[in-house]
């Protein structure tokens, strides 16, 4: 509206200064009519109606449930005609699944949604545990191990406490049948950070102290000596 009007002031203001230097009238004279009509074009109470406006707009949405912090946000979102988003199911359920995994020897699918670990993981159709598989079993170790993530049973439905993306990892735990972690082993704790991109936990184990981490790709790249494969 601000735009539109400004225009509107300004291409009269030119009409009328052009009209009256044709007329014949000082060039000065109608520079001072000129800005005068342009002022004169915009409303006094514009800001008070706009503002009201915007008021109107945001009590619309408060009944709807979307709360707004900013009046200007009610305008800025009144002028969006494509909203994109990304990560469906954690805006609107606040829930991640893992549906797949990737690893040197294969790739994996899991069934399931949500935090129910009623699914199971597979290769080729052949059902896979952390007991049958030895490299499913060292990353299922790192997704309950590396973990703050708590699943609960209560009244019949599976309830996560934690990070959705940590809560993810443990159900995949839970579907893979993998021995969960004993927080009594817990030696030492990195936590996650946006320099070193990755959480690390020290463990003990029967075969001595553990490190467990899970990160970006990238940083655990290159911290990594080997990779297992086929050949071991």
């Amino acid at each position: 509206v601000g735009k539109t009007l400004a225009l509107v002031g300004v291409l009269a203001a030119l009409l009328v200064a052009g009209i009256g230097v044709l007329s014949g009238e000082s060039l000065l004279e109608m520079f001072v009519t000129a800005v005068s009509v342009a002022v004169a074009v915009v409303p006094e109470g514009l800001p008070a109606v706009v503002t009201i406006t915007i008021a109107l707009g945001a009590a619309s949405l408060v009944r709807q449930n979307a709360l707004t912090r900013r009046l200007q946000a009610v305008e800025t979102l009144g002028a969006a005609s494509v909203i994109c988003t990304d990560k469906t199911g954690t805006l609107t359920e606040n829930k991640m699944t893992a549906t797949a995994i990737w690893t040197p020897m294969g790739r994996y699918s899991v069934t399931g949604t949500g935090y129910d670990p009623s699914g199971h993981i597979a290769m080729d159709g052949d059902k896979r545990r952390a007991s049958n598989d030895p490299v499913l079993a060292g990353l299922l170790e790192v997704c309950a191990g590396c973990n703050h993530a708590n699943l609960q049973h209560r009244d019949g439905a599976w309830i996560m406490i934690g990070s959705p993306t940590e809560g993810a990892l443990m159900t995949l735990a839970y579907k893979g049948w993998a021995a969960l972690a004993d927080p009594a082993q817990v030696i030492a704790e990195t936590p996650f950070n946006s320099d070193r991109k990755r959480m690390s936990v020290l463990r003990d184990t029967p075969d001595g102290p553990r490190i467990l981490t899970k990160g970006a790709p990238e940083r655990l790249r290159d911290l990594c000596a080997c990779v297992i494969g086929p050949d071991g």
